[in-house]
């Protein structure tokens, strides 16, 4: 991931606060030579009573139909939207004229694609990117 971004001219890099994504940005920072800005907004949904279980099993998928439903013990996408909208919104202004790089996850790559376009729940639920897939927005 950090080779495919090192001529791209990143100014900024936000980053969520859990490992794996923390792990991402730290390989980028020694390329790029920036420190990243942790953001809690940035972090995956909380599935709650589901977290750990199976993406095929019954009980997720069809919580996963319901956008304002909260996950037992858990939050909604709707949820989830409105902090990861939050943070986009803080950064616009920044962003119109600086590269900035945002590493996080497949559901927040969900919610950032909606951000930027318009999508029916079923296009929500199936959009996805693989890991470490660059995917460029323009405020």
């Amino acid at each position: 991931m950090a080779k495919k971004i090192k001529d791209l001219n990143i100014s900024t890099i936000y980053c969520s606060p859990l490992l794996r994504a923390k792990q991402t940005a730290h390989e980028i920072e020694k390329v790029l030579n920036i420190k990243s800005i942790i953001d809690t907004r940035l972090r995956e949904e909380n599935y709650g009573d589901l977290e750990g279980v199976s993406r095929l099993d019954e009980s997720y998928l069809k919580q996963r139909e319901r956008f304002a439903y909260s996950y037992p013990n858990g939050e909604s996408y709707l949820k989830v939207a409105a902090r990861v909208y939050s943070f986009l919104d803080s950064i616009k202004e920044e962003a119109k004229n600086k590269n900035i790089l945002v590493v996080a996850h497949g559901g927040m790559s969900r919610v950032v694609n909606s951000y930027f376009h318009d999508m029916e729940n079923d296009e929500f639920i199936k959009f996805s990117i693989h890991n470490c897939e660059l995917v460029k927005y323009d405020f």
